[in-house]
């Protein structure tokens, strides 16, 4: 009875050990299962989980891999870089085209070629720009290894003489160095007019009526005189962000492609201040008009 006692607790220890067995190969199977279902990937130089979360299972060594994955971004990083247009002095170029929608405007490209010849590279190109354009809904614009590219649907990309800031809604029409030395000299004295002309209608004449108007002398000939001048000016400055885009585009249209139109509405978005303001100032003179009327009517009356 003892032999057969013992008997049988041998064979349930061994069919215990069995059930654990099944046990721990069944957990282990399940988080197999549950690492390749997230997509985690085993170091087989560790036989660790690898640091980060990767897309796909594969024996290679995580450090070899990481290997790889730096060197493509890093690749893919100069190839960015080479291709990237930054303008250069954007600022002070747009300033000018506040005003007309067109400028000088230098860009630049920088990267460092440390798959070639291992040196920083700067390249600078020179072009005349034209502000307030848009590409069409089928048509894509970019740079590349130096040269401009339009597709349009689905042909084809096709080369083209000019470049594009989309941010910007600017075209580039590339030219000499001179050409841009000459151009902005000539700007920045047009600059200098425009601003000393601007601050004397809009901060000058402003202050000229303010002061009129603390001394009691409301409605004279030179307030009215002054309010018509600015508002004037301002709505000459709103038409002038309208119109002088489209000059530039007829005059550019033998090298502006199709694919290209000027926005109306982003034109609009840069000008309404100066038309409201052009508005608001009017209205003003008018009102100042009509009671200077009053006033001679009231004199001649007494």
């Amino acid at each position: 009875m003892l032999k057969r006692l013992k008997n049988n607790t041998g064979i349930t220890i061994v069919i215990l050990l069995i059930i654990i067995l099944l046990i721990g190969t069944a957990t282990m199977y399940r988080s197999e299962q549950t690492m390749m279902d997230k997509g985690t990937v085993i170091d087989t130089a560790t036989n660790l989980p690898a640091p980060e979360k990767l897309s796909h299972l594969d024996s290679l060594p995580y450090f070899q891999y990481k290997i790889i994955t730096d060197s493509l971004q890093k690749l893919a990083k100069i190839e960015k870089e080479k291709n990237t247009i930054h303008p250069w002095g954007y600022i002070a170029g747009i300033s000018i085209m506040n005003v007309t929608g067109m400028g000088f405007l230098p860009t630049f490209r920088t990267w460092y070629g440390w798959y070639g010849d291992n040196k920083s590279h700067f390249e600078k190109e020179y072009y005349f720009s034209i502000s307030g354009f848009h590409l069409t809904p089928e048509a894509n614009s970019y740079f590349k290894d130096g040269k401009y590219y339009l597709q349009r649907e689905s042909r084809s990309p096709e080369e083209i003489s000019i470049g594009y800031l989309p941010e910007h809604k600017t075209i580039l029409i590339p030219i000499s160095s001179r050409s841009y030395s000459i151009g902005m000299v000539c700007m920045l004295i047009l600059l200098c007019i425009v601003y000393f002309a601007a601050s004397y209608i809009f901060l000058g004449l402003s202050i000229n009526v303010l002061l009129n108007i603390s001394r009691g002398k409301v409605f004279t000939e030179t307030n009215i005189r002054d309010l018509y001048l600015i508002a004037y000016v301002s709505l000459g400055g709103f038409f002038i962000e309208i119109i002088f885009p489209y000059f530039g585009s007829i005059f550019a249209m033998s090298i502006i492609p199709q694919g290209f139109s000027i926005s109306f509405s982003y034109l609009l978005s840069n000008a309404w201040l100066d038309g409201l303001i052009g508005l608001v100032v009017l209205a003003i003179a008018k009102a100042f008009s009509k009671g200077y009327q009053l006033q001679l009517e009231q004199d001649l009356t007494v």
